[in-house]
């Protein structure tokens, strides 16, 4: 990819000196009480360095693993970590000419999704022309079932049909990626496990995953490109493309 996120990926180096999970024996670092070593090691990526304070290790990428002393009240966790890593989804949902039966299908695969529901993020858009009064109606009940599930979300209703992705994404703050789907279509229930597997286990590299129709994009690429394109459908397709010959992308099975 040309863009910048895959730019700074090349450079972007994790110092372990200070982070909660080094190992020491006197000022030298032996391990990491995570685990996480001997997946850079698989890989390459795992530097010596010294300074006149300790000799550590340097991982030649980003590390998601990487806590300061003071994180979890000092005590190195490493399945609290685990847990902070999964990924964080945003779904937008368009609800353009719903029904009870589409929106039964989509709401039932979101709670079928086999992940923790505070990791989800769900920002259902309907456009305020031309929605008749049962489709508001929809709209709201579609909200209130994924209340009552615990899940995060809100309906957002657009005047302007320009600036409608716009003003979806930008609520999308804290979340790691991000997915668009129709009413009446499925997201695949082992998906984020899926994706999380490839990323924190594999310690895969990837921003785009593409799993059964289902699109699944960095967050912070759409921050930094989908300026270039204002328009979702080119700006992913433009990803996946550049993603492909980058080595940065995966078509789940």
């Amino acid at each position: 990819m040309k863009s910048k996120p895959q730019e700074a990926d090349k450079h972007l180096t994790t110092s372990c000196k200070d982070c909660i999970f080094a190992e020491y024996e006197d000022d030298s670092q032996t391990g990491c009480a995570a685990g996480r070593l001997d997946l850079f090691r698989q890989e390459g990526t795992v530097i010596e360095a010294y300074d006149d304070e300790k000799e550590f290790y340097v991982i030649d990428r980003f590390c998601t693993y990487l806590r300061t002393k003071g994180w979890n009240e000092g005590y190195a966790t490493p399945q609290a970590a685990r847990e902070e890593v999964k990924p964080r989804v945003f779904i937008v949902v368009y609800l353009d000419n719903a029904t009870p039966q589409s929106l039964d299908n989509t709401l039932q695969s979101i709670l079928r999704l086999d992940c923790n529901r505070s990791h989800l993020f769900v920002a259902a858009s309907q456009p305020r022309l031309g929605t008749t009064k049962e489709e508001r109606h929809l709209s709201t009940h579609f909200f209130s079932m994924l209340k009552d599930e615990g899940i995060n979300g809100r309906v957002m209703i657009n005047i302007a049909s320009q600036m409608r992705e716009y003003d979806l994404f930008r609520g999308a703050g804290g979340c790691t990626h991000i997915t668009t789907i129709n009413i009446g279509d499925s997201i695949p229930p082992d998906a984020l496990s899926k994706i999380d597997t490839e990323l924190n286990e594999k310690n895969k590299r990837i921003v785009l995953f593409d799993y059964k129709k289902v699109t699944f994009l960095m967050y912070s690429v759409y921050l930094t490109r989908y300026a270039e394109y204002f328009n979702y459908t080119k700006f992913e397709s433009a990803i996946r493309k550049e993603a492909k010959k980058a080595g940065l992308y995966m078509e789940l099975s």
